[in-house]
Protein backbone atom coordinates (compact mmCIF):
# COMPACT_ATOMS: atom_id res chain seq x y z
CA UNK A 1 0.00 0.00 0.00
CA UNK A 2 1.29 3.66 -0.93
CA UNK A 3 2.18 6.01 1.80
CA UNK A 4 0.05 8.66 2.60
CA UNK A 5 1.49 12.29 2.07
CA UNK A 6 -0.59 15.04 2.82
CA UNK A 7 0.72 18.48 2.10
CA UNK A 8 0.21 21.14 4.99
CA UNK A 9 1.14 24.75 5.22
CA UNK A 10 2.79 25.75 8.85
CA UNK A 11 1.17 28.10 10.59
CA UNK A 12 -2.78 26.65 9.32
CA UNK A 13 -4.70 24.94 12.21
CA UNK A 14 -4.35 20.97 12.09
CA UNK A 15 -7.22 18.99 12.52
CA UNK A 16 -9.53 16.65 10.64
CA UNK A 17 -12.62 14.24 11.13
CA UNK A 18 -11.79 10.62 10.98
CA UNK A 19 -13.51 7.43 10.46
CA UNK A 20 -13.41 3.66 11.97
CA UNK A 21 -14.15 0.85 9.61
CA UNK A 22 -13.62 -2.77 11.00
CA UNK A 23 -10.96 -4.06 9.08
CA UNK A 24 -10.92 -7.61 10.48
CA UNK A 25 -13.87 -9.94 12.47
CA UNK A 26 -10.78 -10.09 15.41
CA UNK A 27 -10.98 -5.92 15.45
CA UNK A 28 -13.93 -4.02 17.14
CA UNK A 29 -17.06 -3.47 15.43
CA UNK A 30 -16.47 0.18 16.20
CA UNK A 31 -14.76 2.70 18.87
CA UNK A 32 -16.93 1.95 21.76
CA UNK A 33 -14.12 1.16 24.83
CA UNK A 34 -11.42 2.36 22.93
CA UNK A 35 -8.72 5.26 23.49
CA UNK A 36 -7.06 7.24 20.45
CA UNK A 37 -3.48 8.81 21.13
CA UNK A 38 -2.04 10.99 18.46
CA UNK A 39 0.85 12.77 17.35
CA UNK A 40 3.15 14.46 15.15
CA UNK A 41 6.85 14.58 14.83
CA UNK A 42 8.54 16.85 12.53
CA UNK A 43 12.35 17.34 10.80
CA UNK A 44 13.49 18.78 14.01
CA UNK A 45 12.64 15.85 15.75
CA UNK A 46 10.06 18.19 17.62
CA UNK A 47 6.95 16.24 19.20
CA UNK A 48 3.58 17.48 18.96
CA UNK A 49 0.58 15.52 20.71
CA UNK A 50 -2.86 16.15 19.11
CA UNK A 51 -6.11 15.87 20.98
CA UNK A 52 -8.39 13.05 19.94
CA UNK A 53 -12.15 12.96 20.64
CA UNK A 54 -14.37 10.27 20.22
CA UNK A 55 -17.75 11.37 18.20
CA UNK A 56 -19.65 8.32 17.36
CA UNK A 57 -18.97 4.91 17.62
CA UNK A 58 -17.35 4.81 14.37
CA UNK A 59 -16.00 8.74 13.86
CA UNK A 60 -13.73 11.04 15.84
CA UNK A 61 -11.73 14.27 15.68
CA UNK A 62 -8.28 15.34 15.96
CA UNK A 63 -6.72 18.59 16.78
CA UNK A 64 -3.40 20.30 17.23
CA UNK A 65 -4.67 23.41 19.71
CA UNK A 66 -1.98 25.31 19.51
CA UNK A 67 -0.11 27.64 16.66
CA UNK A 68 1.63 25.27 14.22
CA UNK A 69 4.20 28.14 12.72
CA UNK A 70 6.77 26.62 14.31
CA UNK A 71 6.51 23.34 12.87
CA UNK A 72 9.82 22.87 10.54
CA UNK A 73 9.33 22.88 7.53
CA UNK A 74 10.41 19.56 5.74
CA UNK A 75 9.04 15.63 6.45
CA UNK A 76 6.81 15.38 9.40
CA UNK A 77 5.13 12.21 10.67
CA UNK A 78 2.10 11.40 12.27
CA UNK A 79 -0.07 8.28 13.31
CA UNK A 80 -2.92 6.99 15.37
CA UNK A 81 -2.76 4.30 18.60
CA UNK A 82 -5.85 2.57 19.35
CA UNK A 83 -5.61 1.03 22.56
CA UNK A 84 -8.62 -1.56 23.27
CA UNK A 85 -10.29 -2.14 26.36
CA UNK A 86 -8.81 -5.58 26.38
CA UNK A 87 -5.44 -4.30 26.63
CA UNK A 88 -4.33 -4.38 22.76
CA UNK A 89 -2.87 -1.80 21.05
CA UNK A 90 -3.00 -1.28 17.22
CA UNK A 91 -1.26 1.83 14.99
CA UNK A 92 -2.15 3.02 11.90
CA UNK A 93 -0.15 3.59 9.20
CA UNK A 94 2.72 6.36 9.42
CA UNK A 95 1.75 9.57 7.44
CA UNK A 96 4.09 11.65 5.61
CA UNK A 97 3.22 15.70 6.22
CA UNK A 98 5.13 17.44 4.13
CA UNK A 99 5.04 20.77 5.84
CA UNK A 100 5.81 23.77 3.71
CA UNK A 101 7.22 27.36 4.88
CA UNK A 102 4.59 30.09 5.21
CA UNK A 103 5.62 33.03 3.44
CA UNK A 104 3.10 35.38 5.36
CA UNK A 105 3.72 34.37 8.90
CA UNK A 106 7.37 34.01 8.68
CA UNK A 107 8.13 37.03 11.20
CA UNK A 108 6.77 34.54 14.00
CA UNK A 109 8.92 31.62 12.90
CA UNK A 110 12.01 30.35 14.07
CA UNK A 111 13.21 27.83 11.72
CA UNK A 112 16.07 26.43 11.63
CA UNK A 113 15.50 25.34 7.73
CA UNK A 114 15.66 28.93 7.29
CA UNK A 115 19.46 29.97 7.98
Amino acid sequence: MATQVISFKQGTSYGFTGSYVQDSPSFPADLTGVTIQAAVRDTGYNYYPLIVTITSPTTFNVVYPNNTITWVVGSAYMDLQLSYGDGSVFYTETILIDILPSITGTQFATNPTWG
